[in-house]
């Protein structure tokens, strides 16, 4: 879902109003190794944490029913029941401290696009730039991450059940179930890995569209990590210039898993200037062709 967003103020005409001219861009806002950690521990608490605590009684349950198929005992189904039971309440537990996670993110890259600019073109925008601007995007964030948790913790119950009740039927030993439910662990971790790093820098790059569109910033030049974990069509987008309202295919930098590109804000000051005398030029020749037109 795209944000609806209003033009706040025109940096551009401010910009030239202090005297500057041609093209100018700005160091980007870059995604906090700290956010992207945090956000990790975040949905490790919310799925990792209660997935580890039941592992033991998945075990027990699972060695319970391979040796008494055929006899009421302590089911493997009761222990799912419970895990889902908590994956449930920490899904729920976890939106606190995602907004908590996701405001303080914002404020740190509100801070730092306002030093750019301020250092850039010599004004403070902390007259009109307000925390009210980005409350939305902040809002689906929460609701969106908190969705990936219920998610990942389904996707994990449904891991656990079909396996153990595979390996029981088979008449897996004992270890083979251990190691599988090992496996699943691993597993989670490295879907919370995927999830906090694609999410953060989702939220950057979220944050960046929305603080410069506000600010009438319409361009941006594409900044990738410049290693060798970049995409190959994301490196051939180095120092190339996008529009806001034409993205390239998957999206401006940050849209796509993994993606840790930025979008660098540029302003052509010479634009606006360009398109008065061409509207002015448009007018006279209007004019001569209504003159002519009437014989004058």
């Amino acid at each position: 879902m795209k944000l609806k967003l209003r033009q706040a103020f025109d940096l551009a005409a401010i910009a030239r109003d202090q005297g500057k001219a041609g093209r100018v861009e700005f160091q980007p806002v870059a995604t906090r190794m700290w956010f992207e950690t945090e956000l990790y521990r975040a949905i490790n608490r919310a799925v990792l944490a209660p997935y580890t605590a039941a592992r033991e009684e998945i075990l027990e349950a699972a060695k319970a029913t391979k040796a008494t198929l055929t006899q009421d005992a302590f089911s493997l189904s009761d222990v799912m029941s419970a895990l889902r039971g908590s994956f449930t309440q920490a899904a729920r537990l976890s939106e606190g401290p995602m907004r908590s996670l996701f405001e303080g993110e914002a404020r740190r890259h509100d801070e730092k696009w306002i030093d750019q600019v301020n250092r850039v073109i010599g004004i403070d925008l902390k007259a009109v730039v307000s925390s009210r601007q980005i409350a939305p995007a902040i809002d689906l964030a929460v609701q969106g991450n908190v969705a990936l948790i219920k998610g990942l913790s389904d996707d994990v119950a449904k891991r656990v059940e079909t396996t153990i009740i595979d390996l029981v039927t088979r008449g897996a030993s004992t270890k083979e179930i251990s190691k599988a439910l090992t496996d699943i662990g691993g597993f989670t971790k490295g879907r919370a890995q995927l999830i906090a790093i694609t999410e953060a820098n989702k939220f950057n790059g979220q944050l960046n569209r929305i603080r410069q569109e506000q600010a009438g910033v319409t361009r941006y030049t594409w900044s990738t990590a410049r290693d060798n974990r970049v995409r190959p069509s994301h490196r051939a987008r180095e120092g190339q210039t996008y529009r806001w309202d034409t993205p390239p295919a998957g999206g401006p930098p940050g849209s796509e898993p993994r993606c840790r590109c930025i979008a660098r804000a540029v302003l052509d000051l010479d634009e606006g200037k360009f398109r008065r005398s061409e509207r002015q030029r448009a007018g006279r020749e209007g004019l001569r062709a209504v003159e002519a037109a009437l014989g004058l």
